[in-house]
C-alpha cells in the first residue's frame, strides 16, 4: 500500500481493490496486466477503467468471491481478479 500527497492537497492512498472493506469507495486508477492481456481487457470491458467509482457491496464468507458496484451495474469478481485493479481512496 502506498500514500502520497496529491497536488491539490488532500492524502491519497492506493491499493489493491480487493483491500475495500464492505461499504469502502474507491475510484479505478489502473488494471494490472498480471493476468494476462485479456484479462485485463476483459475487467476493461466490464467497467474498470481509470477514474471509474466502484464500491465493495457484499464479501463471500470465504472472501473470495466479492460484489462491487461499478457504474449501475453489481459485479462479483474472484480474488486473484480483484488484486488486479488499482484503486484509490481519498482521505
Amino acid at each position: 500500500m502506498t500514500t502520497a500527497l496529491s497536488p491539490a492537497g488532500p492524502t491519497t492512498r492506493t491499493l489493491p481493490l480487493l483491500a475495500l472493506r464492505r461499504g469502502q469507495q474507491a475510484t479505478v486508477v489502473s488494471v494490472s496486466d498480471e493476468l494476462g492481456e485479456a484479462a485485463a481487457r476483459r475487467l476493461f470491458d466490464l467497467g474498470f477503467g481509470a477514474g471509474t467509482r466502484v464500491q465493495c457491496l457484499r464479501r463471500s464468507p470465504f472472501g473470495s468471491p466479492v460484489v462491487y458496484a461499478v457504474g449501475e451495474t453489481d459485479l462479483c469478481l474472484r480474488a486473484d481478479l480483484a488484486g488486479a485493479v488499482l484503486v484509490e481512496l481519498t482521505a
